[in-house]
């Protein structure tokens, strides 16, 4: 069907925009929908909000439930419409009261997992890094508090891969791997992957075995958690973190 047949072009006249025939059928089918919904009691509404709200939270953590949240959202929403007697909390308002029941149930495990980071934090203390990678360490420690293990893994390589541009720079990369172009004009990123810059490390001899070994183990553990749906248990995910802080550390201290 010709475009034409559907739609008014949007053309300012006199201050105001024409609208689309559809927007007209949408907004008439919805009138029609509100005169006809069946009335509904406050309680029984009060339960159909809560619903929707539930609805709504394991979708969030859920994608294939999102099928119909749409249509239960209308359909609720024209009830509280059509329903002059409701004075009970809101969708916002029990959406608050879920999240809060859900943030309740993980402070003892939250309050758990900050004492087991007390160490990464005493290690990094005193360092000197640049805001980004500063930056990516913070989400680090609050992904593990609240028990976003994958990501706090993944987030662990992104602190090593900004730190150590301070550390390794492309000329020392292009005295081993040969000179490389920008790939377009303006490019301020590094030319050399972090791989490349590890292997720097290894060779210039300046950084002990251990700590280029945590290199190589915070980088396989957050490409495979990316890449390959790694998920490591809780005790691995806090080795991770007090192995990005010890890098940090050394990387700070050839830095200085």
């Amino acid at each position: 069907m010709c475009p034409v047949a559907l739609y008014f072009d949007e053309n300012k006249y006199e201050g105001e925009y024409e609208t689309s025939i559809l927007k007209y059928l949408e907004g008439a089918i919805e009138s029609w929908d509100f005169e006809n919904e069946i009335e509904s009691s406050p309680e029984d509404l009060y339960e159909l909000i809560k619903q929707f709200c539930a609805s709504l939270m394991t979708a969030s953590t859920n994608l294939s439930e999102t099928e119909s949240l749409y249509e239960l959202f209308t359909r609720t929403k024209r009830q509280v419409r059509a329903c002059d007697d409701y004075d009970g909390p809101d969708f916002n308002e029990i959406i608050e009261m879920q999240l809060a029941k859900e943030a309740i149930s993980m402070i003892a495990s939250g309050a758990s997992n900050l004492w087991d980071i007390f160490v990464a934090l005493c290690c990094i203390r005193d360092i000197e890094i640049n805001n980004i990678s500063m930056h990516y360490l913070q989400r680090v420690l609050r992904c593990y508090i609240w028990g976003m293990y994958p990501e706090a893994t993944i987030l662990c390589r992104s602190v090593i891969e900004t730190a150590i541009d301070d550390t390794v720079s492309d000329s020392s990369c292009e005295a081993i791997f040969g000179e490389r172009k920008s790939p377009y004009p303006g490019f301020k990123g590094s030319l050399y992957t972090l791989n490349e810059k590890i292997i720097v490390l290894k060779k210039d001899g300046g950084v002990p075995g251990e700590i280029v070994d945590h290199f190589d183990t915070i980088k396989w553990r957050g490409n495979k958690s990316v890449h390959c749906g790694l998920v490591l248990n809780k005790e691995e995910v806090k080795k991770t973190i007090i192995h990005t802080a010890k890098v940090l550390v050394i990387l700070s201290n050839l830095n200085n």
